[in-house]
Order: C-alpha cells, then sequence, then structure tokens
C-alpha cells in the first residue's frame, strides 16, 4: 500500500468506525455513487436500507472523521480516495447493492412517467449517478459499443452501431419477430428503433420504443435489457429537456 492507502486504512480503523460496523458498509455501498448523492436521496435512504441497521449513525460517523463531506444543502459525497479504496477493498451487502440499484431504477421511471419539476430537476442532478448505476448493473463498460443480437438460422448475427446496412432493418426484424412471438427479439428490435428515433432527435417516438421494449424485458426478467432500456429512456428525457446540451454528447455512446 502507498502512503495514502495506508493513512485511509488508519482512519478506518479507528476504535469509533471499527464499533460500528454500519459505517463501512455504508461507506462500501456510497463508494458505488460517482457523483454528489442527494438530500433526497440521503432522506430516503435514511428510511432504511436491507443489511444495514443504523443508516444516520453510519452516515454521522464518516462526517465526523472527514471521509463524507456534507453540504448545506444535505447533500453528501464520498471523497475521491476514499471511494476508490473502498471500491478496491471493501463490498457493500448484497442486499444494500440490490436497493441502490433500484433506487435509482425508479428514478428513472418516475422521470420517465411523471411530468413533474421537482423530480425533473432531481433526474437531471443525479443523472451521473443513474448512468454509472445502471451500467454497474449490466457489467457493462461504458465506451463498448452497443450490440442488437438478431435470432437467425444458426446461431445469432450481431449487428454494430445500429447501421443502416444491416441484413434486415429493425423494422423488418420487428415484424418477423412479432410474428413468431419472439418477445426478446422484438424488444430488441424496438431499441434499434429507439436509438434511430434518438440520433435524428425524434425524442418522443424514441422514448415510445424504449418504452415497448422495457415492458417486454420486464415481461422476460431479462435484467440486461431492463437497465439498458432504462438507460436509453433516461438519456432520451435528458436530451429532450436539455436538448443543445445532451444530445450534442452522442446519444449513440449512451445507450
Amino acid at each position: 500500500m502507498n502512503n495514502l492507502e495506508i493513512s485511509i486504512e488508519i482512519s478506518l480503523s479507528s476504535p469509533r468506525i471499527q464499533r460500528d460496523s454500519d459505517t463501512l458498509k455504508l461507506l462500501s455501498l456510497f463508494s458505488l455513487i460517482p457523483d454528489t448523492i442527494s438530500s433526497e436521496a440521503i432522506r430516503i435512504f435514511e428510511n432504511g436500507i436491507p443489511g444495514i441497521n443504523y443508516i444516520k449513525k453510519g452516515l454521522s460517523t464518516p462526517i465526523q472523521n472527514a471521509l463524507i463531506t456534507k453540504n448545506a444543502s444535505g447533500c453528501v459525497q464520498i471523497l475521491s480516495p476514499i471511494r476508490l479504496h473502498m471500491r478496491a477493498r471493501y463490498q457493500p451487502p448484497p442486499d444494500a447493492r440490490r436497493f441502490l440499484q433500484d433506487h435509482f431504477f425508479y428514478l428513472v421511471q418516475d422521470a420517465i412517467t411523471l411530468d413533474e419539476p421537482l423530480i425533473q430537476a432531481r433526474f437531471r442532478a443525479e443523472y451521473g449517478n443513474v448512468e454509472t448505476i445502471l451500467w454497474t448493473a449490466l457489467k457493462h463498460p461504458l465506451a463498448a459499443v452497443w450490440r442488437i443480437l438478431v435470432p437467425a438460422d444458426s446461431g445469432y448475427m450481431i449487428m454494430h452501431e445500429f447501421n443502416r446496412k444491416a441484413k434486415f432493418s429493425f423494422a423488418e426484424a420487428l415484424v418477423l419477430h412479432e410474428q413468431i412471438d419472439d418477445q426478446l427479439g422484438a424488444a430488441y428490435d424496438l431499441m434499434g428503433l429507439g436509438q434511430l428515433h434518438l440520433e435524428r432527435k425524434k425524442f418522443q417516438k424514441a422514448k415510445g420504443m424504449f418504452s415497448r421494449a422495457l415492458d417486454l424485458f420486464i415481461d422476460n426478467n431479462d435484467q440486461v435489457g431492463r437497465c439498458t432500456a432504462l438507460n436509453c429512456l433516461g438519456h432520451t428525457v435528458l436530451s429532450y429537456s436539455r436538448p443543445s446540451d445532451a444530445v450534442s454528447r452522442g446519444a449513440a455512446a449512451k445507450c
């Protein structure tokens, strides 16, 4: 370990932190969140996180030990060196990790379905957290090219980057998959159509395609598809609420 890691371990080994096992659990959970955690999220977390018994106490101890910062608005953020150290050496309880993923899944769903300014503002503020948690759930590198798998006679045909030169257009593939009742095939076709609409800034059409795909993924218990559809829906909502900067970042790289 280098000097910084030794210093962090000394802080984590203090009697006060060692007496409260929930502090390490909470630090390891918050280390999964890259940006500031809103005060609204903190209030929700304080109502209970599976696998962590005392949230307020578990949060106050690292704040007092300068491992977490808290601003006047009640927003908190784990310091970057602490976050990286915790992610490398500690793991949160599985139930707590699932709770965190579900929290951000529901935030995306609320932003998609509820036209409420406070929810939209919170979603925009926490979009970095939403995106990171979704991709972590997918275990998928952000830089990777998104792939669509279309059933063929022998295995699968992989189509990269949603280009029009694919053997079947997404619309044609969708008709075929619906005819043979291949719901997952249809869901991925809808994702491709949604991506094309998003690239053309047809946000409502993109949202409709991604929403239909999400329903099919949920019906078929496809967690990877669910995460991907939610991520694309979130980016679509962000794009038409702030089109000048969201779309310029490149919709294809996000979905």
